[in-house]
């Protein structure tokens, strides 16, 4: 079947068609009503609100939010090593003393590091005094072996010198005897055998007898023929080998000293040093376990004077800084955290934030107003005392367009002040008695200068201006401008250009005493794009020119051409 011709597909293209039909009438109506608008300013019909510019009186000030905080101020820190958990702290306001209790953390874990400890506490003294017994013998022993070595080489010595100067000699002179002898009976038995042949040539001996006496002879020569050689062995071979004997053990004896010295040196330094290192472990162990006696004490944290006991989180959270959880029982807590501040009599200061794009107008010693929200109607005086060399980098992180710098202002009087209360505070730059001024929205930048637009003839004109110092919601005008004239609330933007005063994100509205030129004939409506600077306030309670930071970007889209005379979408 053909689906051109299925009544049921045309049917179901029907309400299709419609909803086109009609988005295409809706976006041409609206195209027509914003024509229209941008016609009707164009024409001069409609510049949206205006302000008069009159002469009146206008005072530049830095208003900002502070905390009243004591001038001295001790703080307590957790000095427990590792994590450590809140068992129990004093309720936050009270008045202690000093040596007060005022936080105690769950000290089981340290008891038993301290009981461990103990023990090796207790091996680490046996070890050192074994080392001490250890090294008493190794001197004994040093002084019995290298003794004990001292004596076999003086035996040596001696011995070798008893045989060259005793033994030899002796042996020597005995063996030189006997051959003497024997060269005497030699003779002697000679000349009996002499006297033999003569008798028995005669007749008188028998040939026994003579025969006999040349054994005899021949005895005695053989006697000395051994005791020739008995001495040619003694002076050749014996005495030599003797003498390099006892020459050897002398030396063995000698080596034996020397080595039994340094063996025994040796085990002396090594125990010496055995000693040392367990007096080194015992100190170390000790010192261990001093500081865990001292890491259980420190887990009862006293006031270190007197004064009111104010949490930590408790001084972040009035400072508006992000602090963690409060405070309490069962919260763990690190070494070096601050856990409480007491403050200490001495006078009160109001710590405070100030923008970058204000700082050039504070100086040290300037005078400063402070209203405490707790105490209304009063207003405390005093100096500025500290301006921050940089910005505080724990609000970087929140915001990094803004930087804040951390001042101080030294309170003159102090009385029925606490610390931890907020306020608002005011140091006066400027102020004049008649000048002109203009909210600063009507304010835009051209270039390196400034620009406002003026009503003339029902239609919007631009005029460059001179601008002095503003207050966050009126600009003092030096040139540009008369009194009577009207200027646009809501300045048509061209490509490229912002507004001079744009607003700071979370810029808090600035006092009611804080003067400036009144009769503006309209004012924006709630939520209109023209909004003064001053309208909001951050958290720091900035009150300036928002020069830096100022978001811009919220303005790129509403472009115009000069020649429009007025803001679209302005009613």
């Amino acid at each position: 079947m053909n689906p051109s011709t299925n009544p049921g597909a045309e049917k179901s293209r029907r309400p299709a068609r419609a909803r086109v039909w009609t988005l295409i009438l809706l976006v041409l109506l609206g195209g027509g009503l914003a024509a229209g608008r941008f016609l009707t300013r164009a024409s001069g019909e409609d510049l949206g609100p205006l302000h008069t510019v009159e002469r009146g009186p206008l005072t530049i000030s830095v208003i900002t939010a502070g905390t009243v905080q004591s001038r001295r101020t001790a703080v307590v820190r957790s000095q427990a090593e590792g994590r450590n958990t809140v068992i129990w702290i004093i309720d936050e306001g009270r008045t202690v003393t000093n040596g007060q209790l005022l936080v105690e953390l769950d000290a089981s874990t340290l008891s038993d590091r301290r009981t461990d400890q103990q023990i090796l506490v207790g091996n680490a003294e046996s070890a050192l005094i074994a080392a001490t017994e250890k090294l008493a013998i190794a001197r004994i022993e040093r002084e019995s072996s290298v003794s004990a070595a001292e004596l076999k080489l003086q035996l040596a010595r001696l011995e070798q010198e008893k045989y060259q100067r005793g033994e030899f000699p002796q042996t020597l002179q005995e063996q030189e005897g006997r051959i003497a002898l024997a060269h005497e009976e030699v003779e002697r038995a000679s000349e009996s055998l002499s006297w033999t042949r003569r008798l028995a040539e005669e007749g008188y001996l028998t040939r026994t007898e003579l025969q006999a006496d040349e054994m005899a002879l021949k005895q005695k020569r053989i006697s000395l023929e051994t005791a020739v050689t008995s001495l040619n062995v003694l002076t050749n071979y014996s005495q030599r080998q003797q003498q390099a004997t006892l020459s050897f053990n002398v030396r063995q004896a000698e080596m034996d000293l020397e080595r039994v010295q340094r063996q025994t040196r040796a085990n002396v330094v090594q125990a010496e040093s055995d000693l040392r290192a367990r007096q080194l472990e015992v100190e170390r162990q000790r010192s261990k376990l001093a500081n865990l006696e001292q890491q259980v004490q420190n887990c009862r944290i006293v006031a270190p004077t007197n004064g009111v006991v104010i949490y930590h989180s408790t001084m972040q959270a009035s400072r508006r800084r992000w602090g963690g959880e409060p405070l309490q029982a069962g919260s763990t807590v690190v070494e070096r955290q601050e856990l409480i501040h007491i403050p200490v009599d001495g006078g009160m200061i109001v710590e405070l934030s100030v923008p970058e794009s204000s700082m050039t107008k504070l100086k040290l010693g300037q005078p400063a107003r402070v209203k405490v929200d707790a105490i209304p109607g009063v207003e405390f005086s005093g100096q500025l005392s500290r301006i921050g060399l940089l910005p505080d980098g724990r609000n970087a992180w929140l915001n990094p367009d803004l930087q804040l710098y951390n001042c101080e202002i030294d309170l003159d009087s102090f009385e029925n002040l606490r610390s931890g209360m907020n306020c608002e505070t005011e140091m006066r730059i400027e102020h004049h008695e008649a000048v002109l001024a203009v909210p600063v929205q009507c304010v835009i930048r051209v270039g390196a200068g400034s620009a406002v637009y003026v009503a003339e003839a029902g239609k919007a004109r631009k005029r460059d201006v001179q601008v002095g110092l503003d207050n966050g919601r009126m600009v003092h005008i030096l040139s540009g401008l008369a009194a009577g004239e009207q200027v646009l609330l809501n300045p048509p933007l061209e490509a490229g250009v912002v507004p001079d005063f744009a607003p700071v994100d979370g810029d808090k509205a600035a006092s009611g005493d804080v003067g400036g030129p009144s009769g503006s004939s309209a004012k924006p409506d709630d939520g209109a794009a023209g909004t003064p600077a001053v309208a909001q306030r951050n958290e720091a309670g900035t009150d300036t020119k928002p020069s830096d930071a100022r978001p811009a970007r919220q303005r790129q889209n509403r472009k115009e051409t000069p020649d429009a005379g007025a803001r679209a979408g302005g009613s």
